[in-house]
């Protein structure tokens, strides 16, 4: 009987150490599966990540290297009498990335983005002078102009960084009865170089439900926080009239900035660049010459802080002249950031 009983012990405490044990398997199984999803989801961060960084990669090594820099050449003046004409530019001195063709005097855009576009003009004094910059043949884009004051000559400059897409083609003209001058020491010129590229996102997919809950959120916020709202709305908008015209620079960095100022001799001229409306950065100022007109820039790389406000101001007894040409502009572009 005893012997019974013994063998019943036995199995019972077999029974309960193999139940024992495949519970902790299950426990150590379930502990595996959890590190192994965990694993997955990393491999999957991870995954998404890499493609990101392809992606941008790809994007960089993609984006080509436009710079290019060429002066009219000759020796002499260049004039028309008989209509407009295009000016080719046959002193190629840089051309990274062949977007300008020294055959029609032609810039074409290889990809969508931001262009910073420059020319100078040089010429006697004594008949009108011009270059005119085109964008596709027909559209101004800027202007330099000088009526005729005498004996001796004049130099006229003009810049801004312009959006283009691919194809865009600027190139530079001579208006009827004006000339220009040019000699190997290239007093004549035009440049320009790629900024940045715009590549256009690819379209998100549009939740429907999450949208109109998003919209029904805000709609009731609104209603709740009308009279704040209200209040916000026209604390803004007078702020946003005060600082009209102001460029203000989002992060702390060095910025190019230029600006160019066009008008008649017989008063005198200014274009002034002021930081945070006190400190004096930049000035193009002219005193009467007579008839005519004249053109005066100016530009430098200025280090800004983030909030800092550039603002162009004309002084007192002074005058400033522009038309749809665009002969007196203000342009910049963040260089790098700090």
């Amino acid at each position: 009987m005893s012997r019974c009983v013994s063998v019943l012990l036995v199995l019972v405490l077999v029974a309960r150490l193999s139940s024992a044990q495949q519970v902790n398997n299950r426990a150590e199984l379930k502990e595996v599966e959890k590190v192994l999803e965990e694993l997955k989801a990393e491999r999957r961060a991870m995954s998404d990540r890499l493609q990101a960084a392809e992606r941008e990669l790809k994007r960089v090594r993609d984006t080509p290297k436009v710079a290019f820099a060429v002066s009219l050449g000759g020796n002499g003046v260049v004039k028309t009498t008989t209509g407009s004409m295009d000016l080719i530019y046959k002193d190629v001195l840089t051309n990274v990335g062949g977007a300008y063709s020294d055959a029609t005097g032609e810039f074409t855009a290889p990809i969508r983005g931001v262009y910073y576009v420059r020319f100078t003009a040089n010429a006697p004094t004594n008949f009108p002078m011009s270059a005119v910059l085109y964008k596709n043949g027909a559209e101004v884009q800027l202007i330099a102009h000088e009526q005729p004051s005498g004996e001796g000559s004049d130099t006229a400059s003009n810049g801004a960084a312009l959006l283009l897409q691919a194809g865009d083609k600027l190139k530079m003209m001579l208006w009827h009865n004006t000339h220009i001058w040019d000699n190997s020491n290239h007093h004549s010129t035009f440049s320009g170089f790629l900024l940045f590229p715009l590549v256009d996102e690819p379209p998100t997919e549009f939740d429907a439900e999450a949208e109109l809950k998003a919209l029904q959120a805000s709609l009731k916020q609104v209603q709740t926080d009308n009279l704040e709202v209200k209040e916000r709305l026209e604390s803004a908008e007078r702020e946003l009239k005060a600082t009209r015209g102001e460029f203000t620079a989002p992060i702390r960095g060095v910025y190019y900035v230029r600006f160019t100022a066009n008008a008649p001799t017989n008063f005198p001229m200014s274009a002034v660049l002021y930081k945070n409306g006190a400190e004096v950065q930049l000035i193009a100022h002219e005193q009467p010459s007579g008839e005519g007109s004249d053109t005066a820039s100016n530009g430098a790389a200025l280090l800004l802080q983030a909030g800092d406000k550039l603002k162009m101001m004309l002084w007192h007894n002074t005058h400033i002249w522009d038309n749809s040409n665009h002969h007196s502009t203000f342009s910049g572009f963040l260089l790098f950031p700090l």
